[in-house]
């Protein structure tokens, strides 16, 4: 998603400057006629009129420039922000991977903890069985002797 929102973002971006470019080459052309126009002989009215088209032009062509420089300068400002968030984005995924694998490990040790505590008592459990079976024959020995001593 961020691939794409980076590829919309740099294509209205780089539309905007091609617009600008265009307006800035159209002023230049349209200067460069009011020049010659200046040069020429002819009706002075039509030479006015012309001149007052050119002007039109070109402050029709500055206020397309002014549209499209604001346009352009929010299509940097978004791609700075979506840069920015995309950076944030990837170290809070990297901290949270750090934080589950530690998670993980933790889980697993105590895992094998436990598992040798279960293993522990077994043994514990076993040696108290055995101590008792050999208590009871012991007692059984002590009834033994007594009653041959007796």
């Amino acid at each position: 998603m961020y691939k794409e929102q980076r590829a919309r973002i740099s294509t209205q971006q780089e539309a905007a400057k091609a617009r600008i470019a265009t307006a800035e080459n159209t002023i230049t052309t349209l200067k460069a006629e009011e020049k010659d126009l200046d040069g020429k002989k002819g009706k002075e009215a039509d030479v006015k009129a012309q001149q007052a088209k050119i002007k039109v032009l070109v402050a029709e062509q500055e206020e397309i420039i002014k549209t499209e420089t604001a346009i352009e300068t929010k299509a940097a400002k978004l791609l700075d922000e979506l840069e920015t968030n995309w950076k944030k984005t990837k170290t809070a995924a990297s901290k949270l991977k750090s934080d589950l694998k530690r998670a993980q490990e933790s889980y697993e040790d105590a895992q094998r903890k436990l598992g040798n505590e279960v293993e522990v008592k077994a043994k514990k459990d076993e040696y108290k069985k055995q101590f008792e079976a050999n208590r009871k024959t012991l007692q059984q020995k002590k009834i033994q002797v007594d009653a041959i001593m007796d």
